[in-house]
């Protein structure tokens, strides 16, 4: 009998923990309902599947999946990625749909997977590579830079690229966002609302039609895709630009996976209340993300925030403590990023490239996983009481439940 060497065994284990590598693969799609029929494998990540390519010639022939944990995927109608489309992340355990929606069923001809990067809520708005850090989990920098997006050291947290204006939604831009292979969002315009400056003044992008058509341009990315984010008050009511970008989108099926938001209290008088309470602030900005949120029911992402320039720093600094606890437990917030004021009040950074009192307690709060995935635990259930006009919901995420209704 030949004697079995370590070496031998560790190379046998190897074997056969490479064979079986070979044959995962993070989707398994299938052409009948509940997991029916043949499972096709798709093995490939960041590479688009579209139309005769889909593996096993599903193309239009796809009624149920199997994602596994540690993968988003993005599926769409047309082969070019355009509504309807839909994203699943598998973040925290497998997703097995086995009846796909009416409008996707026996209707996929697109298909992109891409390994899932979590990050923590807590980002910031700008680069900063040569100062502290605040103990940030990402960023963006209004920019879509290849380079940034295709960084796995990830030194200022994970890169978010935001298309910022016309020109990025663009057929010509999309080798690059798809070249980004650090990268899970994409963030769409900046301010469209704004006819005189930022991305508005550009393409008529202010004109709700117009920005509807070039962020349905957007969803080609493949990537989880957030709404423009509008000046303050965007999201205010139903007729308000952001609500209403939303409305057309969500009638004509384009995708608008999270709410994206500015807020710097204007509505609070801050050039007349320097000295404001920062409870009063605070009150402020939850009345408007709750009603930002009530109205779409989508994540939040607060992408600019402070209690407003005109404010001293004691005000900004009280703000923030209250508020950063605040975002942190409330469930339906997925990130923010503070925006520094750069008025010599409220800034991270002196003058000299040290932390100031603002940017200690930014560093200092802990900060808790942006995106869980709807699951309750175990023995829980979600139930509305008596016969509400609109359906409530309960988000479970980091040991906190949001109820709301």
């Amino acid at each position: 009998m030949k004697r079995i060497t370590k070496r031998m065994l560790t190379a046998a284990v190897a074997v056969f923990l490479g064979a079986s590598m070979a044959k995962a693969s993070p989707l398994t799609i299938y052409d009948q309902p509940n997991l029916g029929g043949t499972g096709t494998p798709v093995t490939g990540t960041y590479t688009i599947y579209s139309g005769s390519g889909i593996p096993g010639g599903l193309d239009n022939s796809i009624s149920s999946f199997q994602l596994d944990q540690g993968y988003s995927l993005i599926v769409a109608d047309q082969t070019d990625g355009l509504n309807p489309s839909k994203v699943y992340v598998a973040s925290e355990a497998p997703i097995t749909v086995n009846n796909l929606p009416a409008e996707l069923d026996n209707a996929i001809s697109f298909i992109r997977i891409v390994p899932w990067q979590n990050a923590v809520k807590k980002g910031h708005a700008g680069s900063y590579d040569t100062d502290p850090t605040v103990n940030t989990g990402w960023y963006y920098n209004w920019g879509n830079g290849v380079a940034r997006g295709q960084d796995p050291n990830f030194f200022r947290g994970q890169y978010v690229p935001q298309a910022w204006g016309h020109n990025a939604s663009l057929d010509s831009k999309m080798p690059d966002y798809w070249a980004m292979d650090q990268v899970t969002h994409l963030l769409s315009f900046n301010e469209p609302d704004d006819c005189t400056g930022q991305s508005g003044q550009y393409f008529g992008m202010c004109e709700i039609p117009n920005a509807v058509t070039y962020h349905t341009r957007l969803q080609k990315a493949g990537l989880r895709l957030g709404s423009p984010a509008g000046r303050e008050q965007a999201a205010n009511n139903d007729s308000s630009w952001t609500s209403q970008f939303i409305f057309q989108c969500d009638a004509a099926g384009v995708r608008v996976d999270f709410t994206v938001l500015h807020w710097y209290d204007w509505g609070g008088n801050p050039a007349g209340t320097p000295n404001e309470n920062p409870q009063n602030v605070l009150n402020r900005f939850k009345k408007y993300l709750s009603k930002a949120y009530h109205r779409h029911k989508r994540p939040l992402w607060i992408t600019e925030f402070n209690a407003n320039v005109n404010r001293v720093t004691s005000v900004q600094d009280g703000f923030l403590q209250l508020a950063l606890p605040y975002l942190e437990g409330l469930g339906y917030v997925e990130r923010y990023s503070y925006y520094q004021p750069n008025s010599g009040t409220g800034d991270f950074y002196t003058t000299g490239g040290q932390l100031t009192s603002t940017g200690q307690i930014y560093k200092d709060q802990v900060s808790t996983v942006a995106y869980t995935q709807k699951i309750l635990p175990a023995g829980l259930t979600s139930v509305d009481v008596g016969s509400p006009t609109a359906a409530g919901e309960v988000i479970h995420a980091n040991g906190n439940f949001t109820v709301c209704g």
